[in-house]
């Protein structure tokens, strides 16, 4: 069987290609993927897959690609409704007939059909936490390495900063509740690792490559452990 590592990272900016795009069909919808090192794979050997965040190129794992396609093969998938296999959807909607204004249109209906009457967007996720997420977060992680990476240099733009309160007070409040509580996930599981880096701001693998890289690289090195303990134990 094929280990999967999956490294999730919040969403970046993109830029050129490592390596070469192309689509594969799963259940009747077409989505776009890269893919290095398959063809060469050898039987157990992990595969690490990088999904990008909602509405991100997958190009943006491209800083990363080079150094962590010499340690394992790799996947890059394109979620769907997003960048390019959402760009083949749209081609889609043209090819029935339809024009820019409507599809635009249809996609606000399909967001806006997520939020109930008269309820707030802030409304609307507390409820899912407590309802859709709650099956998520009451179950126990499998005894696998985790590992969790977050920046916590504040970059927020200053457009963007809020007129009537301490945006940057409020991260760093908020970022003190998150490493506690990714803390304890790390701790539930063997080789458990929260990777936390002053100099990265939201798009960690970008401003900080070389500790997803690291991060990925002793995973490996746990995963071959574990196996090669296993066969001792086997025999």
């Amino acid at each position: 069987p094929i280990l999967l590592i999956f490294i999730l990272v919040e969403w970046s900016i993109s830029s050129n290609s490592f390596a070469q795009k192309r689509f594969i069909t799963v259940v009747n919808t077409r989505i776009c993927i890269n893919t290095i090192g398959l063809e060469t794979r050898k039987e157990g050997q992990p595969v690490i897959i990088f999904e990008s965040g909602m509405g991100t190129p997958m190009d943006n794992w491209d800083r990363v690609l080079k150094d962590v396609s010499g340690l394992a093969p790799v996947v890059i998938i394109d979620p769907a409704d997003f960048t390019e296999t959402a760009e083949n959807k749209r081609r889609c909607f043209e090819d029935i007939g339809l024009n820019s204004s409507a599809i635009d249109s249809l996609s606000n209906q399909k967001t806006k059909a997520l939020i109930k009457p008269g309820q707030s967007e802030g409304e609307d996720l507390r409820l899912m936490r407590e309802n859709d997420f709650k099956e998520i977060n009451e179950c126990k992680l499998p005894n696998i390495p985790v590992h969790i990476l977050t920046g916590g240099r504040y970059d927020t733009p200053p457009e963007l900063r809020s007129p009537t309160f301490n945006d940057s007070l409020l991260f760093r409040i908020k970022m003190k509740n998150r490493v506690e509580r990714w803390a304890r996930v790390v701790q539930s599981v063997d080789h458990g690792m929260l990777f936390y880096s002053a100099d990265a701001g939201h798009f960690v693998h970008f401003d900080d490559p070389e500790l997803l890289v690291s991060s990925i690289r002793i995973m490996l090195q746990d995963i071959r452990l574990h196996s090669e303990q296993d066969q001792r134990l086997g025999q």
